[in-house]
Order: C-alpha cells, then sequence, then structure tokens
C-alpha cells in the first residue's frame, strides 16, 4: 500500500495558524488603548512631565513589534522570545513611567496588569512550556526593577493583582490545549474515513482515484510501466446468504491482509466497492504484473479463511490486469482490467486474465 504523505503542518503550526488573526488585532489593542487611557486622564488633571510620556510611549512602541512582526511573516520559532523580550520592555517602561503619573506607583498599578495580559493571551498560539516563559517574564521584570532602578515599587501589590488573573489564564490554556487536541483528532479521524475503507483500513475509491490519477501521471511523463489488477472475490453473496454478513465482513477483511501481504509496499490497494478490489502496481511490466496477479489469487487459493472460532471456508477470487499504454486515463485502465475480470469470471472463476 502507499504511505501516506506526511501532514504539511504539525500541531504547533496549526495552532499558530488558528490564532493569528486573533494574535495580531488583540496585540494592537492591548498596545495602544492602556497608555491612551493612561495619558488622557492624566492629562485631565494636570499636565503630565517627560518621563511618564516618554515611558508609555516607549511601552507602545515595544507592544507595536509583536503584532507587526506576524503580520509580516516572521519565523514562528522566533514569537515567543519576541514576546518575552516585548513584554520585559513594556513592563520595564511602565515601571518607570509610574511615579510621574497622577496619584504615583500604587494608583496606576493597572496599568502593569496589560503586559501581563497580553504576555497570557498572545502566548495561546505557543505551547505550555513557551508560555511559561512568556508568564515568567511577567513576574520576574517587576523584581528587576525594584533592584535596581524602582526601588519603591510595590511588588506585593502587583502581584495580588496580575497572580490571579495568570491563574486563571492558565487553567483557560489548558482547557484550550485540550479543547484544540480533542478537535484535532476529531478533524483526523474525519479525514481519514474520508479517504479510508472503514471496514479493512484500505483506500476507498476516492482515494484510490486520487492517488491512481498521480501515479498514472507520473508514469506517462517518466515513461515507466503501470500496471492495474481488478479482483472479485468468488461468490461473496452466497457467503453472506448462507453464513451472514458478520462473516462476509471477516472475509473482506481477511482478503485485504491478504492482497497486501502479496504486493510491495509501493503498490495501491483499495476497495472500490463491495466485494471488488483494486490494485495499482507503480512500474510493474507485463511480465510482472502477471506475476503479481497469479500471487494475489494463490494467497486466497491456498488457505481457506476463518469465519469464525470453528468454521473455515474456501475463499477464491478472480483478477483481470491492464498494462498502461500510451494515451490511456485511469478510467480507460480500470475498463479494460474490469472487462478481463468478467473474462476470468466467465471463464470458471478463480483465474487471471489479461486485458
Amino acid at each position: 500500500m502507499v504511505p501516506s504523505p506526511p501532514a504539511a503542518a504539525d500541531d504547533a503550526e496549526i495552532r499558530f495558524l488558528t490564532f493569528r488573526d486573533f494574535a495580531i488585532r488583540l496585540g494592537y489593542f492591548t498596545t495602544f488603548v492602556p497608555p491612551a487611557l493612561a495619558l488622557f486622564f492624566g492629562h485631565l488633571q494636570r499636565d503630565l512631565g517627560r518621563r511618564p510620556i516618554l515611558g508609555l510611549a516607549g511601552s507602545t512602541l515595544a507592544g507595536l513589534l509583536y503584532p507587526v512582526a506576524i503580520q509580516i511573516g516572521l519565523s514562528r520559532r522566533v514569537l515567543p522570545w519576541l514576546l518575552f523580550g516585548t513584554v520585559s520592555a513594556m513592563n520595564v517602561a511602565v515601571i518607570w513611567a509610574l511615579p510621574g503619573l497622577p496619584g504615583g506607583v500604587r494608583a496606576n498599578l493597572w496599568l502593569l496588569v496589560f503586559p501581563g495580559l497580553i504576555s497570557a493571551l498572545l502566548s495561546m498560539p505557543f505551547t505550555l512550556r513557551q508560555t511559561a516563559l512568556e508568564v515568567a517574564g511577567s513576574l520576574a521584570v517587576p523584581l528587576i526593577a525594584r533592584a535596581t532602578y524602582a526601588q519603591a515599587f510595590p511588588l506585593l501589590d502587583y502581584y495580588a493583582i496580575l497572580v490571579p488573573i495568570l491563574v486563571i489564564f492558565a487553567y483557560f490554556k489548558v482547557l484550550l490545549n485540550r479543547l484544540f487536541h480533542q478537535a484535532r483528532a476529531q478533524v483526523q479521524e474525519i479525514q481519514a474515513l474520508a479517504v479510508h475503507d472503514p471496514l479493512t483500513g484500505l483506500d476507498n475509491r476516492r482515494a484510490f482515484m486520487d492517488t491512481g490519477r498521480r501515479l498514472l501521471g507520473l508514469a506517462a511523463r517518466n515513461g515507466h510501466p503501470l500496471g492495474l489488477i481488478m479482483l472479485d472475490i468468488d461468490h461473496f453473496k452466497r457467503i453472506n446468504d448462507q453464513f451472514g454478513h458478520a462473516a462476509g465482513d471477516r472475509v473482506l477483511c481477511e482478503a485485504a491482509q491478504r492482497m497486501t501481504q502479496a504486493l510491495r509496499t509501493t503498490d495501491l490497494v483499495a476497495r472500490i466497492g463491495g466485494e471488488e478490489f483494486a490494485m495499482l502496481l507503480p512500474d510493474a511490466s507485463p511480465a510482472a504484473l502477471a506475476a503479481a496477479a497469479e500471487r494475489v489469487r494463490q494467497a486466497f487459493a491456498d488457505a481457506p479463511m476463518r469465519l469464525d472460532a470453528e468454521a473455515l471456508l474456501p475463499v477464491t477470487a478472480s483478477l483481470g490486469t491492464a498494462q498502461l499504454t500510451v494515451g490511456d486515463t485511469l478510467d480507460a485502465l480500470l475498463s479494460r482490467a474490469d472487462q478481463a475480470l468478467y473474462a476470468a469470471k466467465g471463464a470458471g472463476r478463480n483465474r487471471v486474465a489479461a486485458g
């Protein structure tokens, strides 16, 4: 069976793409609004000094780096570190500006909540470990500030405001991760059902036609041989009628295993309807195609199939083959193999006919 192609993106990439637009909008909003409110209400009370204006302006400029970086397509691997640096710079600038704002430091501690909120919210696309890094920055910068340029900074008041908020966001982050993985698993299950037969696990007709056209196109462009085998389980209706549909399902599953084992891993095996199967063999010459079809036939004829714990039933199959010729489409190849299959059944079943 042809192996499935690798996923186009890992979970982290999908999570980032899901939250990308949200992060850009929220980044701009939380960067501009708090400094604007502080400057507006501060101006109503009295003229602000140079220090708070420069501090809030610096915080705004630092905050703009992250949404702009997302919008211009900066590498996702760099973004967690950029957010960490951005939030830290915003904290530094705001702490520096607080003493110059009306009411002093304690009255304006609410401004420091926003870098913490930015850290928590904008890290939603990141892993739990990367999110912990952002939160650590929000908690550590005030410690550094107090030890250097803001000795009077009220740490306990700051943590009393911020820590409960971060705990709530941590809970929602874990919950969101869980919901994301559940949704991702459901999407993968739906995708698998869309291209796989749920009973046998083989590709279904839709997947066979999509992959088959691609393989046929490659063979035609490169001048490589390509063979097709159609298989029908002999007297399958009789098996269902006599032993029941559960026994028929077991025969179909066993048939899928025997076909897969008799062919190469690069060959495409699919259940295209009922008891009918198709096998596409890249780089198979006419002789190799005939030999592969005979191996599949013998895989059925050589040993009976188990219907339940006690009952064994001889099961045979009829096969038709067709070789790719110049100008063939997949539908034309299927038609020739199907005609050969009916010829094999008309000749007595349990045999291979070439189309």
